[in-house]
């Protein structure tokens, strides 16, 4: 059973490259997922289902936003369900509107600018305080279009993600949840999704938000645990 790792916003799949390794230290042979481009969250958490398949599926931050979706849209392809510092989204749909608002701002800015002096804004915000520079990923980001960075924000920014929060109690295959402890408004957002999903666990790393940049063996290792059960019960079941 395959391990599919997507990655987060302004990242590529070369930002899982030392949790990659390190998995496959560990026996795990994981597949980095680029996100599919389409016109909205959810047609892109189908598109992700269908180009990628049956597998433990592992998103961080935004990619764990789309793995939420998928799991919730198309439960028979996702084994277990990994969230790295995701949400289930915004309940308040002015607050949703505000954040949609503030994501056009970033959007434009992105455009405007270009990515590198973007990637600099971006990357200065005490969230990624303790990712290093020469981090996995980091200088592949350069790379990336602004028109996609605009995208992403617009397409698949929390502002626009359906709230999912209601639809957390739909999950019956088994989800862990794992969070920074020094990143406080995830380690929250983490207990809460945990106890409104009957199946699942949430696990602290001793870092801030960017896990899988900051503590990748300690994730991988988290991630080859989950992989592991969730091949022993597929097994089991089959």
């Amino acid at each position: 059973m395959q391990t599919l790792l997507i990655p987060g916003f302004t990242q590529t799949v070369e930002s899982w490259d030392a949790v990659a390794q390190a998995l496959r230290d560990l026996g795990t042979q994981p597949r980095g997922c680029s996100i599919e481009e389409c016109t909205t969250f959810s047609a892109t958490a189908d598109a992700m289902a269908n180009v990628y398949g049956r597998g433990t599926w592992v998103g961080y931050s935004m990619g764990g936003r789309i793995a939420l979706m998928v799991a919730l849209s198309h439960a028979h392809l996702v084994e277990h369900l990994i969230l790295v510092s995701a949400t289930a989204g915004i309940e308040s749909s002015n607050e949703r509107a505000t954040r949609r608002a503030a994501d056009e701002e970033l959007a434009q800015s992105a455009i405007d600018v270009g990515t590198e002096a973007f990637l600099l804004r971006w990357l200065a915000q005490p969230m990624f305080a303790d990712v290093n520079t020469d981090a996995p990923g980091v200088s592949a980001r350069a790379s990336i279009n602004p028109q996609r960075l605009a995208h992403d924000l617009r397409v698949l920014g929390t502002g626009s993600m359906p709230n999912l929060w209601d639809r957390l109690g739909e999950l019956h295959m088994p989800v862990t949840i794992v969070t920074g402890a020094r990143d406080a408004k995830f380690s929250a957002i983490g207990v809460r999704m945990h106890e409104c999903i009957a199946d699942s666990r949430h696990i602290s790393v001793q870092c801030g938000h960017a896990i899988l940049l900051e503590r990748p063996g300690d994730l991988a290792k988290i991630i080859h645990d989950t992989h592991n059960a969730a091949a022993r019960n597929s097994e089991e079941t089959n």
